[in-house]
């Protein structure tokens, strides 16, 4: 899932990045749930490079390598960075007082001053038009599905690797009944969480039929630690898989360019779902957590491969 607000940074004082990066990161976080990808360039050297990735936000320093022969000015840069068709938001900023009355001639870019706190309120205003930008239906929609299917292609790895799929008789098994339309996501998320069951079951034997000693301790260890992962993955149909179900299922509410109509299918009827960032936020948030989960439950197989 796109988790990441990617920021991409020209600024040649390493203390000055550092003295905001926490707190940027913190206050993205705080707002809908990101984490911050930040690109540090105190140059424009490798810039195609760098403009490849899909950015959210570039900050430029007015005055970046200062007193430099064969080095862009901060405006020349901008300048270069809407000459190669990359028109994302800018934050162009200087310690000079009223910076922003100075005559650039520049589009789509933001100007302030490091006065105070006036760089990093500029950057939370311009974080937040960013962000409530992404709120659109079709965008949200298609990120939550998307992410959906990414964390069950995971589960159909899990599953391949506990049927031990890899050997080329077997393949059959793995194209035609693992990754088949009719081998539904609830199936893939049962297959699972019954390996769990069973490992959880077996540990406890294991513990039962051992005395006292190093291995228990490290058997018992390790029955926690699958425990945890049991409890959470339970969560997983209802927090990922019914998500995704009820978001394809969806009816836009006409005028309302942040609602859904989404079916309940216990009172049989639907509810207007509200997608602000606060809820954004809410569903990024078990994304990052049933990936994680998903990750460890997969080492959990290689340790057994």
């Amino acid at each position: 899932m796109e988790l990441q607000y990617n920021l991409l940074w020209f600024e040649d004082s390493d203390r000055f990045i550092k003295l905001y990066t926490k707190r940027i990161g913190k206050f993205l976080d705080d707002l809908a749930g990101y984490s911050l990808d930040l690109i540090h360039k105190t140059n424009c050297d490798n810039l195609d490079e760098c403009l490849n990735k899909d950015l959210d936000l570039i900050l430029v320093d007015w005055n970046l390598n200062p007193g430099k022969s064969g080095k862009k000015s901060g405006e020349q840069l901008i300048q270069e960075i809407r000459q190669k068709g990359v028109f994302t938001e800018v934050i162009f900023y200087s310690a000079l007082d009223n910076f922003e009355e100075q005559p650039f001639k520049l589009n789509g870019v933001y100007f302030t001053d490091t006065d105070g706190d006036n760089l990093l309120s500029r950057i939370e205003e311009i974080i937040k038009h960013t962000l409530q930008r992404n709120l659109r239906i079709s965008v949200t929609r298609g990120l939550f599905i998307a992410s959906t299917i990414d964390l069950v292609e995971k589960l159909e790895d899990i599953i391949s690797k506990v049927l031990k799929l890899g050997d080329s008789p077997q393949k059959f098994f793995q194209d035609y009944i693992v990754q088949a339309e009719f081998f539904t996501d609830v199936s893939k998320y049962t297959i699972v969480k019954d390996f769990l069951n069973r490992e959880i079951a077996l540990l406890k034997k294991k513990i039962a039929d051992s005395g006292e000693g190093t291995q228990t301790n490290e058997l018992e260890e390790r029955l926690k630690a699958i425990e945890k992962m049991k409890k959470l993955f339970n969560k997983f149909k209802d927090d990922i898989i019914e998500l995704r179900n009820h978001l394809a299922h969806a009816k836009p509410i006409p005028g309302e360019r942040n609602s859904l109509n989404v079916r309940n299918r216990q009172k049989r009827e639907f509810e207007k779902w509200e997608f602000t960032l606060a809820k954004c936020k809410e569903f990024r948030k078990k994304f990052i957590i049933h990936a994680e989960n998903i990750e460890k439950i997969y080492e959990l197989i290689n340790n057994f491969s």
